[in-house]
């Protein structure tokens, strides 16, 4: 992947969609919050500091790796049955250890967008975390579309 790829190699090619929960807590709580987590079977769990204040940290899981999609909702999908058996059990962690969480999504976009749909079945999984909603677009594309015809640089900022 990257800036190279021809037009042909661009057009049709699905958006790649990375999507993961995380949990922003405090430094002084998350053994006890990794230590509720890893008694779950949700897969790999990360964390690390707040480069900015380390008092708190963030603790990240049920990531799904920029696959192709062409709904945002499709990831979601992947991403929350990865922790579907323990979902009450997580909001239960972020509860008690007022844990702020955070659906953190990215979506790299060749030459077609993906539908930015999200159902009523995810959004009420959002709402139970109490989650906020970041999303984060790349475009990878070609520049064909935003060039000026009278100049040979990308006049609009992607």
């Amino acid at each position: 992947m990257g800036l190279t790829m021809s037009r042909d190699e661009l057009d049709g090619k699905a958006p790649e969609i990375f999507c993961k929960i995380v949990l922003y807590l405090k430094t002084a709580m998350v053994h006890e919050v990794l230590l509720q987590l890893n008694k779950l079977s949700i897969g790999s769990i990360k964390s690390h500091l707040d480069p900015f204040n380390k008092e708190f940290i963030y603790v990240s899981f049920a990531e799904v790796y920029y696959e192709q999609y062409w709904d945002i909702d499709d990831a979601l999908t992947e991403m929350f049955s990865k922790v579907e058996p323990h979902f009450s059990h997580i909001c239960s962690i972020i509860d008690n250890f007022k844990c702020h969480s955070l659906i953190d999504i990215a979506v790299c976009v060749y030459e077609t967008y993906p539908a930015l749909l999200f159902s009523g079945k995810n959004m009420k999984k959002i709402h139970s975390l109490n989650a906020d909603i970041s999303i984060d677009p790349y475009y990878y594309g070609s520049c064909d579309n935003l060039i000026d015809k009278n100049t040979s640089q990308c006049d609009a900022e992607v």
